[in-house]
């Protein structure tokens, strides 16, 4: 059953997988208002997605369990520079330099981005602790569009899917501190007025399938830490946003000699995702 769910948009490779529906209150008994005491409380049918995975490496195991729970930080440079989505609140350090713009470029998405001026500097107040993987859009003046790009800790680093990209890595963090810096700056590296959107940072290497299908993405916006579901079983435009719970088993498999076990070292992931109402 091919595709039958994505997460953000990359495939979740399943075993099986379902779904149903059932009444949720939505609500409260009552409530006062003007005196008088009101109910609320409403009958909605939520959908539940349940699966199984099939077995997969350790690392691809993290990244679904680490999106599935919601880690990371979303930046969405429409009304505010204060993280949108996230636990944390951060915003931008002191030394900054930057400024809204609503058109010349048109946003990627929302309302507006950032324009960050020849030889000035974005900082967001985050200190990155290795793993982590950021994710942006620049606006490429040569070209006259934008262009997605992931940052890693690693110091891999790719521009539109493809890796490696134009850029140093280093031009995207200070080595010193950790903090995810944007700059000023043209294709080739030289001072020039720079246009900046969508920033997401999520605590975990990406895996290349995730990566591609984050950076390759040009209807939706980064959903960490939200998490939207899509697939064959979904007939909702745009998707259904969900939260879950997922369950990560360690395989153990078959014999070697006299009943000594064999680890193959991969895993399983169990999720069960509910619609937000």
């Amino acid at each position: 059953m091919a595709e039958f769910f994505k997460a953000n948009g990359c495939p979740f490779p399943i075993a099986n997988g379902t779904f149903d529906e059932a009444p949720s209150p939505v609500g409260v008994d009552d409530v006062m208002h003007s005196g008088t005491s009101r109910r609320t409380r409403r009958t909605k049918r939520r959908r539940v997605f349940r699966g199984s995975g099939i077995e997969m490496s350790p690392g691809r195991a993290n990244d679904l369990e680490s999106m599935i729970e919601g880690d990371g930080e979303v930046w969405a440079l429409d009304h505010a520079t204060k993280e949108e989505r996230g636990s944390k609140g951060h915003g931008v350090r002191v030394g900054s330099t930057w400024s809204r713009v609503t058109s010349s470029p048109s946003p990627v998405y929302g309302d507006a981005c950032i324009l960050v001026s020849s030889g000035d500097v974005f900082i967001l107040d985050v200190a990155l602790v290795a793993p982590w993987t950021a994710f942006f859009w620049k606006f490429d003046v040569e070209l006259g569009a934008w262009a997605s790009f992931s940052v890693k800790s690693t110091g891999a680093y790719s521009q539109d899917g493809v890796s490696p990209g134009i850029y140093d890595p280093a031009d995207f963090t200070d080595v010193a501190t950790g903090y995810l810096i944007l700059q000023g700056n043209d294709v080739t590296g030289s001072s020039s007025n720079s246009n900046y959107d969508h920033i997401a940072i999520v605590p975990w290497l990406v895996d290349e399938e995730t990566e591609l299908a984050y950076t390759g993405q040009s209807t939706t916006p980064w959903s960490a830490p939200r998490l939207t579901l899509e697939g064959a079983c979904i007939v909702d435009d745009g998707g259904v946003d969900v939260f879950g719970d997922v369950t990560v088993v360690k395989s153990v498999q078959g014999n070697i000699g006299e009943g000594a076990g064999f680890e193959n070292n991969l895993r399983k992931v169990s999720f069960s995702l509910s619609e937000v109402l």
